[in-house]
């Protein structure tokens, strides 16, 4: 795809150059490999922003490779911390239980910063929601979900949360509920990989063959 539109022009949907029948997006400085059928853009295209601004591959790479991780298992450390604390039905060593919620206090704590420089570069600035731990998790699943265009991001986000609930309550008597934080990662980083995927592909030189 060698046609570009004649600078200056915004950020933005236009029709195909290669001649597709579909919407491709322009970045303000290359055409990227989002696209969209014919028919009304029915949601807000923000990877030109992201494009605009390669801090925020950056931010999400990180938050990709150990942040999600970190807090996830932040969590179920500090939850079998918690089930095993000297003076549970199944009582570890006081200096075991110590040292397993140290750790899982560190892992939380690099899951939170990651995901709160996340929330400033999907937004472009600090906000109130970037800095409340919990708040900036789930701030950060809405800001990826829409830029990828998925629908019933409310739905996701209530299942995910609902999940992470019965996880915390049940874990105690139900250790097998691990796979549930198992999950609840790989989700997340699926859809961190799509919207990375997004930004970092290069754009070919052409799309189809005549």
């Amino acid at each position: 795809m060698s046609e570009r539109p004649n600078a200056p022009v915004p950020p933005g949907w236009y029709p195909d150059p290669a001649g597709l029948r579909q919407w491709r997006v322009w970045n303000g400085s290359d055409w990227s490999n989002v696209t969209e059928s014919f028919g009304p853009i029915t949601h807000d295209v923000l990877a030109p922003v992201a494009a605009e601004d390669p801090s925020v591959a950056r931010t999400l790479g990180r938050l990709r490779t150990y942040g999600i991780a970190s807090l996830y298992g932040g969590v179920g450390l500090l939850l079998s911390a918690l089930a095993h604390w000297p003076g549970t039905h199944q009582p570890e060593s006081r200096t075991f239980a110590l040292l397993t919620s140290s750790l899982a206090l560190v892992l939380l704590v690099i899951g939170t910063a990651t995901f709160a420089v996340a929330v400033r570069a999907l937004q472009g600035h600090w906000t109130f929601d970037a800095a409340l731990p919990g708040i900036n998790t789930l701030a950060v699943n809405v800001l990826v979900s829409r830029r990828l265009g998925l629908q019933s991001v409310g739905w996701r986000l209530g299942s995910e949360l609902f999940l992470l609930i019965v996880i915390c309550a049940q874990f105690h008597r139900s250790p097998w509920l691990v796979l549930g934080l198992v999950l609840l990662t790989y989700s997340y980083q699926t859809r961190v990989a799509l919207l990375l995927e997004q930004l970092r592909t290069p754009v070919a030189a052409s799309t189809t063959a005549s």
